[in-house]
């Protein structure tokens, strides 16, 4: 049966921290890697409709061969897109010695084409982790402003087509 849901949301462990979205469907696994939610990403899209996807991936693997690693985040894209879902990105909010690292993931993120990337948090300057990559409830809140204008600004455009 497909839930009823706003979002589906996809990813680690800053996605499953992630708790204040109302009318989601959470299928993030804290350690996860790009490979293993390329493994369950066929059953996680079945059960949430045609919601749109939000993706936060890349905290654990930062210092792996990126190649391999934007290769899995590619396929990823390409089944979110072939399901006909918009697909919005959570970029790699790191600081402190991650803080390189992180930014290659979020340069790849901005050259898919076709998805939404959430602006990074200004949680480096407002200090909004609770370590140099987890972050603090506050944080989410800031993201969750910025899904719902994302959403609010997809829904008018839904609406002039």
């Amino acid at each position: 049966m497909i839930g009823i849901c706003k979002w589906l949301l996809i990813g680690d462990s800053l996605m499953v921290g992630f708790r204040i979205l109302p009318n989601q469907e959470n299928h993030a696994v804290v350690g996860r890697a790009p490979i293993g939610v390329l493994k369950t990403l066929d059953s996680d899209l079945a059960k949430c409709g045609k919601s749109p996807v939000v993706l936060a991936i890349g905290s654990n693997v930062m210092y792996n061969n990126h190649d391999v690693e934007f290769e899995h985040i590619s396929q990823i894209v390409e089944k979110v897109k072939k399901s006909n879902r918009s697909l919005i990105i959570m970029p790699v909010p790191a600081q402190g010695k991650h803080r390189k690292a992180a930014d290659k993931f979020n340069q790849f993120f901005k050259s898919i084409p076709g998805v939404t990337i959430i602006p990074l948090l200004e949680a480096v300057k407002k200090n909004l982790f609770k370590d140099n990559i987890h972050l603090r409830r506050s944080a989410y809140r800031i993201w969750l402003k910025q899904l719902n204008e994302v959403r609010d600004k997809n829904d008018r455009q839904e609406k002039r087509y």
